[in-house]
């Protein structure tokens, strides 16, 4: 995967500002239940045609990746 390109990204506030970029990639561990959750009336996958999930996204309850950036969403630390 190639890095995330924040070029076009406008602080509207620069000295609080909202995105915090990484000088180098930190990885981590995302619970894809927090990142993604699941909609209330989205389908279990066990009942999926095999078409779908042979295509699909694999997503499992925790997966590894790469964190570029932060964005703050609050003011509580």
């Amino acid at each position: 995967m190639t890095a995330p390109d924040f070029t076009g990204w406008r602080e509207p506030w620069p000295l609080t500002p909202t995105l915090h970029q990484l000088t180098e990639p930190k990885s981590v561990v995302v619970e894809m239940n927090r990142a993604l959750p699941l909609a209330k009336n989205a389908q279990r996958p066990d009942r999926l045609p095999l078409r779908v999930l042979a295509g699909g996204l694999r997503l499992e309850g925790t997966m590894p990746g790469d964190l570029y950036a932060w964005a703050r969403l609050s003011s509580l630390h």
